[in-house]
């Protein structure tokens, strides 16, 4: 049916899918300093550069309440958001800030449909290069297939029966305060030695990721009065271009959005040391299941190629409705002092709560999403359980 819409804009290269569809009303973005940069002359070099680069000249464009890919020439825009017609999302702007210590500050921003949490920091190396004077070679990078389904092997074999209902024994609760709408929200972030954390984490087999999962499930359950015993479920996203079933064309995507989710059931332990192992053992046991491949996959079919209608086949949980807390480690990073953030539009009423971390050679970063009145004695609980784990 799609192939309809070609004829009101030749411009279309497919229909975004259900997990992109969701993703298209908001921004993910990235803050850093650099040596004092001339504005006008960054403009003209990233206008040249930027646009040698497939996904630049990539934009979606809503028509009779469907939304497309479209190819669109590269333009660059600062300090400014566009639209053309009020219909096409333009997915990458920049704020520029000359600072009084001959530094420049630098806001990136890419619509999250286009890019996830890991990739855009790669977009960003591409801008640093344009900053440095660097030219930038040619680089075709396509759009991922609608679905997602064909940037994994063997995937068919987990939908035998229909989708997969990876949710169905998350236990329903209400774990966050309840707040009254209109949600202001904030990025919060504490900053932490990386070096050591980097060393422990080696000698005692563990990662990052654990111990975010396990600092923010104790204080979860703390906050809330549960027992150790009372399962917690951990939103977990993951780069699925790492996965065993990715095809080697996927493997070796740059750019785009390519993460999938696992849901890890976690149980409190004795100790602190045990919770953080625990969850190191569940989020293998999970990863083997490649169930972050099925999430992803299943979620792209929730829009119908051929109907563009939106159709939830299953019910997912929400952070307000079910036992689950968000974490993510995105991983290491470039930058000078990045700052990552994001900026969400609330569904059915339900305001997000997101924590994240990533890490320079010399800092790990966890950046908190939540609204500004959010309760100060369950942020009294985070940052305690943080400073826990991560100076331990």
């Amino acid at each position: 049916m799609w192939e309809y819409f070609i004829e009101k804009d030749n411009r279309i290269i497919r229909p975004l899918d259900g997990t992109e569809f969701i993703l298209n009303n908001f921004y993910i973005n990235v803050v850093d300093v650099f040596p004092k940069f001339s504005i006008e002359e960054f403009k003209k070099n990233a206008q040249e550069e930027l646009s040698k680069v497939e996904i630049f000249n990539i934009a979606t464009k809503t028509i009779d309440d469907h939304i497309f890919y479209i190819k669109k020439p590269f333009q660059i825009h600062v300090e400014e958001e566009v639209e053309e017609n009020n219909d096409v999302n333009i997915c990458f702007l920049f704020k520029i800030c000359q600072l009084k210590n001959d530094k420049t500050k630098l806001t990136f921003s890419v619509l999250h449909a286009l890019c996830d949490g890991r990739t855009i920091f790669d977009l960003l190396d591409l801008v640093r290069k344009v900053i440095n004077g660097e030219k930038l070679e040619k680089m075709d990078t396509p759009v991922c297939p609608f679905g997602h389904k064909d940037n994994f092997r063997d995937v068919d074999k987990f939908f035998t029966n229909g989708i997969p209902q990876l949710y169905k024994d998350i236990q329903e609760a209400n774990l966050l305060p309840y707040l009254p709408e209109p949600f202001e929200n904030v990025n919060v972030f504490r900053i932490y030695d990386y070096h050591p954390i980097k060393e422990f984490c080696t000698e005692n087999k563990v990662g990052v990721q654990s111990l975010l999962m396990a600092a923010f499930s104790r204080a979860t359950r703390k906050f809330n009065n549960l027992p150790k015993e009372t399962p917690l479920w951990c939103h977990v996203p993951s780069d699925t271009r790492s996965s065993p079933l990715a095809t080697e064309e996927h493997k070796n995507r740059k750019f785009y959005s390519n993460v999938g989710v696992f849901y890890v059931k976690i149980i409190g332990q004795n100790t602190l040391m045990e919770d953080i192992q625990h969850c190191m053992s569940q989020l293998r046991e999970y990863q083997k299941r490649n169930e972050d491949v099925i999430q992803v996959v299943s979620t792209g079919q929730t829009l119908d190629k051929e109907t563009l209608q939106y159709k939830p086949l299953v019910t997912f949980p929400g952070f307000q409705t079910h036992a689950v807390i968000a974490t993510s480690h995105i991983g290491k990073v470039n930058g000078n002092n990045p700052f990552f953030y994001v900026n969400t539009v609330p569904f059915f009423g339900q305001y997000d709560f997101l924590n994240y971390a990533y890490h320079t050679d010399d800092k790990l970063y966890v950046s908190s999403y939540r609204p500004i009145n959010f309760d100060k004695t369950f942020i009294k609980y985070i940052n305690e359980e943080l400073d826990n784990v991560f100076k331990l």
